[in-house]
């Protein structure tokens, strides 16, 4: 399994000197500062994101959970599917928020 995003991020733990096994690239998407975070789905032990994290300025996009429980994804043998990972690009986007209307 590789795509180029994914070589990108082994790339980037080579230049570190740390591993580049999938797990590796796991540990950078997991721990790399989250730029974008969006909700796809829930389910009773755990919520499903798109998360949007920034490597050197490359914006690269992944899906991984968060557990509800007490318990983690890599407890239950959850992965990050790096076939889905991919690059990606900012756009603007209007929100419609709401407040309680002034008296």
């Amino acid at each position: 399994m590789s795509n180029k995003t994914v070589e990108f991020i082994r790339e980037y733990c080579k230049s570190k000197g740390w591993g580049q096994s999938d797990g590796d690239v796991e540990e950078v998407l997991i721990e790399a500062k989250r730029v974008y975070r969006e909700e796809l789905s829930q389910h009773r032990w755990y919520n499903w994101f798109l998360y949007v994290v920034d490597i050197e300025g490359k914006l690269v996009g992944y899906q991984w959970g968060e557990c509800t429980g007490d318990t983690s994804l890599r407890d239950m043998d959850i992965k990050i599917d790096l076939s889905q990972v991919e690059e990606y690009e900012s756009f603007e986007k209007s929100i419609t928020a709401y407040r309680p209307k002034e008296k």
